[in-house]
């Protein structure tokens, strides 16, 4: 009889049977990209949790952009249920705007093979809804821009309009730009890397390419911006949480795992966590 994660309170009476006082099923989870159970049972699931994360294949500069790709950034994210051989059962999750993660020194919601702290939006199935942590900002030029000093005499392109939204304390201020590297409460570097740094009130821009003290002008910088927006991810202060739609909760509800092995997967390379009572 097999007796995997089986709680206290599970005795076994007749031979390649398992009773239980109450409903007290042990629940078994796993997580990753894909996700197996063997030796499953054909059983509804506890919970589905999707997670997303943003990556960008190389180093930012202006001279070379890099684009920020998301999970489920061609807008649908689809969760296939199988059980290897010829049945299958299909979820499709609406990500108009991707599922976004950022990786964090601590904290987060996801901790990926590797041991790295994320992050990440969140579509929690079980409880019906989706959960936004990750939340970004873009610069086109529009802004009020101006150029300010450092105490130090660096000098550096200053924007007020765009304030992120954060707790002033948040360990998890980091990003990923299309254009330049993401940093919190930092001095300015005076050998010109590129990079954004975000105070309480306002956003500090510096870009090689637009050297201030070479003459390079806020509309400079506005021409520029304007043909390269500069999008930034940020830790939004607190989570945001909105109603899944009716059809995607119910079309989860009836998914359930097979027997004898069930595998979970989906096509956006999300992270899961899956759960269904044994």
């Amino acid at each position: 009889m097999r007796m995997i994660g089986m709680p206290k309170n599970f005795i076994g009476a007749r031979p390649g049977r398992v009773y239980s006082w109450g409903d007290s099923a042990s629940i078994q989870t796993a997580s990753g990209t894909v996700v197996t159970f063997p030796q499953s049972e054909e059983r509804a699931f506890s919970g589905l949790n999707v997670y997303g994360h943003s990556t960008q294949d190389g180093t930012p500069s202006p001279e070379n952009p890099v684009p920020i790709v998301s999970a489920g950034d061609d807008g649908g994210t689809n969760i296939s249920v199988s059980d290897g051989g010829t049945q299958s059962q299909t979820l499709t999750l609406s990500t108009p705007g991707g599922l976004p993660g950022i990786p964090v020194t601590s904290g987060g919601n996801y901790t990926d093979e590797n041991g790295q702290r994320w992050l990440c939006d969140e579509i929690d199935l079980a409880r019906g809804k989706y959960v936004q942590r990750v939340k970004s900002v873009a610069f086109d030029g529009s802004e009020n821009w101006g150029i300010k000093s450092s105490d130090e005499g660096n000098q550096y392109f200053s924007c007020d309009s765009k304030k992120p939204d954060y707790a002033e304390n948040s360990p998890n201020m980091n990003g990923l730009s299309n254009m330049v590297k993401v940093v919190r409460y930092d001095i300015i570097d005076i050998h010109g890397d590129n990079n954004v740094i975000s105070w309480i009130f306002y956003w500090r821009l510096r870009l090689s390419n637009l050297d201030i003290s070479a003459g390079a002008t806020v509309d400079d910088l506005k021409q520029f911006l304007s043909s390269n927006p500069i999008t930034v991810y940020y830790t939004a202060q607190s989570p945001i949480e909105t109603d899944l739609p009716a059809e995607e909760i119910t079309a989860y509800k009836a998914l359930h795992t097979y027997s004898p092995n069930t595998t979970v997967s989906n096509d956006a390379e999300a992270w899961m966590k899956v759960g269904y009572k044994g």
